[in-house]
């Protein structure tokens, strides 16, 4: 069962890819985009604690937690500079 959670969570967040691209610009495409990515970075995290707790390998472990901190870091970054969605999501630095 957590081998299930944080996939079900990554493939929701490739599924706002789509949905973001087709929307105009707007307060709801950047809150969509906000979405993929903390939905990305909640299903490292959650895998982080199933390396944690199943498979007993803390260097893959922290990598992928701070893997997925890094990711929702980088989409509140890109959702406080661009919160309409104008510019491409690889503009953010």
């Amino acid at each position: 069962m957590l081998r299930l959670v944080p996939l079900l969570f990554i493939i929701a967040a490739v599924l706002t890819v789509p949905i973001a691209a087709v929307l105009p610009v707007s307060t709801r495409k950047g809150s969509i985009r906000l979405l993929g990515s903390i939905l990305l970075g909640v299903g490292f995290c959650l895998e982080s604690l199933t390396l944690f707790t199943e498979e007993h390998r803390m260097g893959r472990g922290i990598f992928c937690l701070c893997g997925g901190v890094f990711l929702m870091w980088v989409g509140v970054l890109k959702n406080r500079r661009d919160p309409l969605g104008k510019e491409p999501a690889a503009r953010t630095f």
